[in-house]
Protein backbone atom coordinates (compact mmCIF):
# COMPACT_ATOMS: atom_id res chain seq x y z
CA UNK A 1 0.00 0.00 0.00
CA UNK A 2 2.73 2.44 0.88
CA UNK A 3 4.48 1.95 -2.47
CA UNK A 4 1.27 2.81 -4.32
CA UNK A 5 0.54 5.88 -2.19
CA UNK A 6 4.01 7.37 -2.52
CA UNK A 7 3.97 8.19 -6.25
CA UNK A 8 0.50 9.71 -5.96
CA UNK A 9 1.63 11.85 -3.05
CA UNK A 10 4.72 13.03 -4.92
CA UNK A 11 2.72 13.97 -8.00
CA UNK A 12 0.20 15.91 -5.97
CA UNK A 13 2.96 18.01 -4.35
CA UNK A 14 5.24 18.51 -7.33
CA UNK A 15 6.98 21.83 -7.67
CA UNK A 16 8.39 23.58 -10.73
CA UNK A 17 11.84 22.44 -11.81
CA UNK A 18 14.43 24.65 -13.52
CA UNK A 19 16.52 23.05 -16.25
CA UNK A 20 19.61 25.22 -16.83
CA UNK A 21 22.29 25.33 -19.55
CA UNK A 22 19.79 24.71 -22.32
CA UNK A 23 20.30 26.21 -25.75
CA UNK A 24 16.91 26.42 -27.38
CA UNK A 25 14.64 28.57 -29.47
CA UNK A 26 10.94 29.28 -29.27
CA UNK A 27 8.53 31.24 -31.41
CA UNK A 28 6.97 34.20 -29.59
CA UNK A 29 5.10 37.06 -31.23
CA UNK A 30 6.13 35.73 -34.65
CA UNK A 31 9.81 36.05 -33.72
CA UNK A 32 12.36 33.39 -32.95
CA UNK A 33 13.65 33.85 -29.39
CA UNK A 34 16.60 32.08 -27.81
CA UNK A 35 16.42 30.70 -24.26
CA UNK A 36 19.04 29.23 -21.93
CA UNK A 37 16.74 27.79 -19.28
CA UNK A 38 13.29 26.32 -18.97
CA UNK A 39 10.94 25.63 -16.11
CA UNK A 40 8.63 22.64 -16.16
CA UNK A 41 6.01 21.23 -13.83
CA UNK A 42 4.11 17.96 -14.09
CA UNK A 43 5.81 17.17 -17.40
CA UNK A 44 4.87 20.48 -19.08
CA UNK A 45 7.12 23.42 -19.90
CA UNK A 46 5.65 26.44 -18.13
CA UNK A 47 8.33 29.07 -18.81
CA UNK A 48 11.46 29.67 -20.88
CA UNK A 49 14.04 32.43 -20.63
CA UNK A 50 17.40 33.46 -19.25
CA UNK A 51 18.72 30.86 -16.77
CA UNK A 52 19.89 33.40 -14.17
CA UNK A 53 16.60 35.29 -14.22
CA UNK A 54 14.56 32.09 -13.96
CA UNK A 55 16.76 30.82 -11.10
CA UNK A 56 16.46 34.07 -9.13
CA UNK A 57 12.68 34.13 -9.53
CA UNK A 58 12.39 30.48 -8.51
CA UNK A 59 14.48 31.07 -5.40
CA UNK A 60 12.40 34.15 -4.54
CA UNK A 61 9.16 32.19 -5.08
CA UNK A 62 10.33 29.52 -2.64
CA UNK A 63 11.52 32.08 -0.08
CA UNK A 64 15.10 30.86 -0.40
CA UNK A 65 16.85 34.13 -1.24
CA UNK A 66 18.90 35.09 1.81
CA UNK A 67 20.32 38.27 0.27
CA UNK A 68 18.85 41.12 -1.73
CA UNK A 69 19.67 41.07 -5.44
CA UNK A 70 19.68 44.33 -7.37
CA UNK A 71 20.25 43.12 -10.90
CA UNK A 72 20.92 44.94 -14.14
CA UNK A 73 20.06 43.82 -17.66
CA UNK A 74 23.34 43.90 -19.59
CA UNK A 75 21.94 43.62 -23.09
CA UNK A 76 19.65 45.63 -25.32
CA UNK A 77 18.81 42.78 -27.69
CA UNK A 78 16.62 39.71 -27.20
CA UNK A 79 17.57 39.29 -23.53
CA UNK A 80 16.46 42.85 -22.79
CA UNK A 81 13.17 42.31 -24.62
CA UNK A 82 12.44 39.13 -22.65
CA UNK A 83 13.51 40.42 -19.23
CA UNK A 84 11.78 43.79 -19.56
CA UNK A 85 8.52 42.77 -21.26
CA UNK A 86 6.56 43.20 -18.00
CA UNK A 87 8.40 46.35 -16.94
CA UNK A 88 10.82 46.67 -14.00
CA UNK A 89 10.77 43.92 -11.40
CA UNK A 90 10.87 45.74 -8.06
CA UNK A 91 10.76 44.14 -4.62
CA UNK A 92 9.89 40.66 -5.88
CA UNK A 93 9.97 37.74 -3.42
CA UNK A 94 9.58 39.60 -0.13
CA UNK A 95 11.67 42.53 -1.42
CA UNK A 96 14.64 40.28 -2.24
CA UNK A 97 14.85 40.68 -6.05
CA UNK A 98 14.87 43.91 -8.07
CA UNK A 99 15.69 44.20 -11.79
CA UNK A 100 15.30 47.71 -13.20
CA UNK A 101 18.59 48.95 -14.69
CA UNK A 102 20.00 48.61 -18.18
Amino acid sequence: MLALGLPVSMAAHSSPTLLANVNGYTLADDQLQRFTGLVFNSGKVIQTGDTAALRNRALADEGLLTVRIYAMIGDTGRDFAELSKDGPLIGYGDDRLTVRSV
